[in-house]
């Protein structure tokens, strides 16, 4: 039996806003991203990447207020921290293995590039394309 309302929805935050709103219109969006194919996908993909990077640089002003004692008043972060947890747990307290272990997220983070790989195969002409994309890609991760 289908519910004639979604005011039962577990987890759902506000009774009066149906949660299949919001996956109908995330629907639409990407059965319109994939009806533009290659180019529907690239561009969408380099708007999210400036809404991600937008996002980061926010997050690291607020992380930068934050630790220089910039929170609320009786907040865990109302006073300078600075680089005490450099010298308290210290910096190297899991060893040389946990040290190793940030190499596998930052590798993690820095892919992505391989993509342009992957579009050459869906190009016409891909001696032609390629080195145009290759430097598109430079400047974009670049600014």
């Amino acid at each position: 039996m289908v519910p004639t309302t979604c005011t039962n929805v577990p987890g759902n935050i506000r009774a009066d806003i149906c949660p299949a709103i919001g996956i109908s219109i995330f629907f639409a969006f990407i059965v319109v991203v994939n009806i533009f194919g290659t180019l529907g996908y690239a561009e969408e993909e380099f708007w999210a990447s400036l809404l991600k990077l937008i996002a980061i640089c926010i997050f690291m002003v607020v992380a930068f207020v934050l630790v220089m004692g910039g929170g609320p008043a009786g907040g865990e972060f109302d006073h300078y921290i600075g680089a005490r947890y450099w010298y308290e747990p210290g910096a190297f307290r899991n060893g040389f293995r946990g040290f190793c272990a940030v190499f596998v997220t930052a590798a993690f983070s820095f892919s992505g590039t391989e993509l342009v790989g992957l579009a050459a195969a869906e190009a016409h002409n891909p001696v032609k394309s390629l080195p145009g994309a290759i430097k598109q890609v430079f400047w974009r991760i670049t600014l």
